[in-house]
Protein backbone atom coordinates (compact mmCIF):
# COMPACT_ATOMS: atom_id res chain seq x y z
CA UNK A 1 0.00 0.00 0.00
CA UNK A 2 2.84 2.35 0.81
CA UNK A 3 4.40 1.89 -2.40
CA UNK A 4 1.35 2.48 -4.38
CA UNK A 5 0.96 5.91 -2.54
CA UNK A 6 4.53 6.59 -3.14
CA UNK A 7 4.17 5.62 -6.76
CA UNK A 8 1.14 7.89 -7.02
CA UNK A 9 2.84 10.84 -5.54
CA UNK A 10 6.00 10.83 -8.00
CA UNK A 11 4.23 9.53 -11.42
CA UNK A 12 2.07 12.69 -11.15
CA UNK A 13 3.77 15.91 -10.26
CA UNK A 14 6.10 13.93 -13.44
CA UNK A 15 3.68 13.19 -15.93
CA UNK A 16 1.73 16.47 -15.16
CA UNK A 17 4.95 19.19 -15.83
CA UNK A 18 6.81 16.00 -18.50
CA UNK A 19 6.32 18.97 -21.20
CA UNK A 20 8.47 21.82 -19.05
CA UNK A 21 12.13 19.91 -18.55
CA UNK A 22 13.33 22.35 -15.72
CA UNK A 23 9.68 21.20 -13.64
CA UNK A 24 9.67 17.31 -14.31
CA UNK A 25 13.24 16.90 -13.40
CA UNK A 26 13.01 18.96 -9.90
CA UNK A 27 9.79 16.85 -8.99
CA UNK A 28 11.07 13.80 -10.28
CA UNK A 29 14.49 14.00 -8.08
CA UNK A 30 12.75 15.95 -5.05
CA UNK A 31 9.74 12.70 -5.15
CA UNK A 32 12.83 10.25 -5.43
CA UNK A 33 14.52 11.88 -2.61
CA UNK A 34 11.16 11.68 -0.75
CA UNK A 35 10.25 7.92 -1.76
CA UNK A 36 13.59 6.67 -0.29
CA UNK A 37 13.26 8.57 2.82
CA UNK A 38 10.22 6.79 3.24
CA UNK A 39 11.03 3.67 2.15
CA UNK A 40 14.15 3.84 4.71
CA UNK A 41 11.58 4.74 7.40
CA UNK A 42 9.23 1.94 6.42
CA UNK A 43 12.28 -0.65 6.83
CA UNK A 44 13.14 0.55 9.93
CA UNK A 45 9.15 0.60 11.79
CA UNK A 46 8.99 -2.70 10.13
CA UNK A 47 11.66 -4.49 11.51
CA UNK A 48 11.66 -2.89 15.27
CA UNK A 49 8.08 -3.63 15.31
CA UNK A 50 7.19 -6.79 13.71
CA UNK A 51 10.30 -7.93 13.24
CA UNK A 52 9.88 -8.60 8.91
CA UNK A 53 9.26 -6.15 5.77
CA UNK A 54 6.41 -7.65 3.27
CA UNK A 55 9.49 -9.17 1.16
CA UNK A 56 10.47 -10.66 4.20
CA UNK A 57 7.40 -12.15 4.92
CA UNK A 58 6.09 -13.04 1.93
CA UNK A 59 10.13 -15.19 1.72
CA UNK A 60 9.01 -16.35 5.77
CA UNK A 61 12.31 -14.55 7.25
CA UNK A 62 12.38 -12.56 10.04
CA UNK A 63 15.10 -9.99 11.28
CA UNK A 64 16.35 -11.16 14.76
CA UNK A 65 18.20 -8.91 17.55
CA UNK A 66 21.00 -10.68 19.43
CA UNK A 67 18.82 -12.11 21.89
CA UNK A 68 16.54 -13.70 19.56
CA UNK A 69 13.57 -10.91 19.36
CA UNK A 70 12.92 -7.65 16.83
CA UNK A 71 16.06 -5.59 16.29
CA UNK A 72 16.08 -2.40 18.34
CA UNK A 73 15.56 1.31 17.08
CA UNK A 74 19.62 1.49 16.42
CA UNK A 75 20.13 -2.02 14.94
CA UNK A 76 17.69 -1.19 12.26
CA UNK A 77 18.77 2.26 11.47
CA UNK A 78 22.43 0.48 11.32
CA UNK A 79 21.65 -2.66 9.71
CA UNK A 80 19.48 -0.44 6.87
CA UNK A 81 21.69 2.54 6.53
CA UNK A 82 23.17 0.70 3.07
CA UNK A 83 19.76 0.89 1.73
CA UNK A 84 20.01 4.61 0.49
CA UNK A 85 21.98 3.90 -2.33
CA UNK A 86 23.06 0.66 -4.29
CA UNK A 87 26.48 0.58 -3.77
CA UNK A 88 26.92 0.31 0.02
CA UNK A 89 23.96 -2.18 0.06
CA UNK A 90 26.08 -4.62 -2.39
CA UNK A 91 29.11 -4.19 -0.84
CA UNK A 92 27.00 -4.95 2.56
CA UNK A 93 25.67 -8.24 1.08
CA UNK A 94 28.78 -8.98 -0.39
CA UNK A 95 31.34 -8.45 2.57
CA UNK A 96 29.17 -10.23 4.76
CA UNK A 97 28.26 -13.07 2.87
CA UNK A 98 31.83 -13.62 2.11
CA UNK A 99 32.90 -13.00 5.51
CA UNK A 100 30.06 -15.30 6.77
CA UNK A 101 29.70 -19.10 7.42
CA UNK A 102 26.05 -19.18 7.74
CA UNK A 103 24.72 -16.28 4.95
CA UNK A 104 22.91 -15.14 7.42
CA UNK A 105 24.35 -11.83 7.95
CA UNK A 106 25.42 -9.06 5.88
CA UNK A 107 28.39 -6.94 6.91
CA UNK A 108 26.27 -4.08 9.05
CA UNK A 109 24.16 -7.61 10.72
CA UNK A 110 27.46 -8.34 12.32
CA UNK A 111 28.31 -4.74 13.39
CA UNK A 112 24.63 -4.81 15.42
CA UNK A 113 24.25 -8.77 15.64
CA UNK A 114 21.45 -9.23 14.26
CA UNK A 115 20.86 -11.92 11.41
CA UNK A 116 17.87 -12.86 8.99
CA UNK A 117 16.20 -16.23 10.27
CA UNK A 118 13.71 -18.54 9.19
Amino acid sequence: MILVVVAVFVAIPTIMFSGTAGLSSLFAGVFSVLAGVILFLYFIVAEVTRGVTVGKSAMHLKVVGPMGGNPSLIQSLVRNLSKIYWVPLLLDVVLGLATSKQYTQKLSDKLVGTSVAQ
